[in-house]
């Protein structure tokens, strides 16, 4: 089965085992607002996908990608 890809709008930079939301604009640290973070799972919500890519090499979350995108949404919309 071939590797399918969603594309993504936003910029994140990731770290195994840290949120994979972060910021919209990574280098001016502009936070996502609550409203585009749901977005965000709404337009994935039934891709089934393991691997969630950084836009910086090496940084791959390699399992459970949507899982860890929901856990990081979760937390990131609890401490807003």
């Amino acid at each position: 089965m071939a590797e399918r890809r969603v594309p993504g709008a936003q910029a994140t930079k990731l770290d195994p085992g840290l949120p994979a939301i972060g910021t919209y604009c990574y280098p001016n640290l502009i936070p996502l607002s609550d409203a585009e973070v749901r977005h965000i799972l709404e337009t994935v919500r039934g891709y089934p996908y393991e691997r969630v890519y950084s836009l910086w090499q090496g940084r791959v979350i390699t399992t459970d990608g949507d899982g860890a995108l929901q856990r990081s949404a979760d937390r990131y919309l609890a401490h807003r």
